[in-house]
């Protein structure tokens, strides 16, 4: 509770200062607009190395499906939501990997990823952990230990199916590697981290009590891809290039600097819920006023944006 105050105190003063930058010094304006002040951390990973406009590319051009005209959908609040169409993304960088086993994933590598790659747990509204791909989580009495249930049904965008395996085989891989081992590694038990009870359930061990062991893998602990990709990527760096998932998105094409494009995985299990957009494409602008003049033209529907300046432009 205190975290989720803290959180919501740090939101509000930050929006408070953008209003009063952006308001031109007036002390008697409105303060409690703002906008997004979309700062994020910078992903220093990327391939990229002092190019601006040049190392996405025009947008406009690079994008060739226009916005689609989809069927109206009716949304619970009343607002006419659209199915169909492309989405636009410009980022501030562009990850060198989109391996969530091998890469510590920046903001623009988590964007990217999740779109391709469930999680075995997930955020609700209210900031709770609740089940995605896993199906129940149940402690032993000190919560040292807890049995994890997928949900059964679950294929990647290859065929394969989401099974106790390949849980163990991409949780061994994270905690094998040199930097995501030391991040994620001192939660857990190492000598008997996961154990298999039988094809849809995996035993997690911890390195003691912990109530909150399902939380962790709502984050890029809990990705999980293709074994058969997993093992192809180990031996063939160049597929970190290439994920495979059971995601809501696939991946169609990646030209690195330039554009990722996703197409909605039209096979994704979760049936209750509407994926809307047909494609997503990412594309790596390191000059913010790149961004944020396409995001102004309308070559870009959103844009990370974290100058003053630029917020001011995009707030007004």
């Amino acid at each position: 509770m205190t975290t989720k105050i803290t959180r919501l105190l740090a939101a509000l003063v930050v929006l408070a200062l953008i209003a009063a930058a952006c308001g031109g010094g007036d002390s008697d304006s409105d303060s409690s607009g703002g906008g997004d002040t979309g700062s994020q951390d910078s992903d220093s990973s990327g391939s990229g190395d002092g190019g601006d406009e040049d190392l996405g590319g025009d947008v406009s051009e690079a994008g060739a499906d226009e916005t689609a005209t989809g069927e109206d959908l009716q949304t619970e609040e009343g607002v006419v939501a659209q199915a169909g169409g492309t989405l636009r993304i410009g980022m501030e960088a562009e990850p060198d990997s989109l391996n969530p086993n091998n890469s510590p994933l920046a903001v623009t590598g988590v964007m990217m990823t999740q779109a391709i790659f469930d999680t075995l747990t997930a955020w609700d509204e209210n900031g709770e952990w609740t089940n995605n791909m896993s199906e129940s989580w149940t402690p032993n009495e000190d919560a040292s230990s807890w049995e994890m249930k997928l949900r059964p049904g679950i294929t990647f965008t290859d065929g394969l199916p989401l099974n106790a395996d390949a849980v163990i085989k991409n949780l061994d891989a994270k905690l094998a590697d040199p930097i995501l081992g030391l991040f994620f590694g001192p939660t857990f038990d190492l000598d008997n981290t996961v154990e298999k009870v039988d094809d849809l359930t995996v035993r997690i061990n911890a390195n003691g009590p912990n109530n909150v062991i399902p939380a962790y893998f709502a984050t890029q602990l809990g990705m999980i891809g293709s074994p058969a990709w997993v093992d192809a990527a180990a031996e063939n760096p160049s597929l970190d290039q290439a994920p495979i998932g059971a995601g809501p998105f696939k991946l169609e094409s990646r030209t690195q600097d330039f554009q990722t494009r996703l197409v909605r995985n039209d096979d994704w299990y979760r049936t209750d819920q509407e994926v809307f957009l047909d494609v997503v494409e990412f594309y790596p602008l390191q000059q913010e006023s790149s961004r944020t003049d396409q995001l102004l033209s309308g070559d870009l529907e959103i844009a990370s944006v974290s100058d003053q300046d630029s917020i001011c432009l995009l707030y007004t």
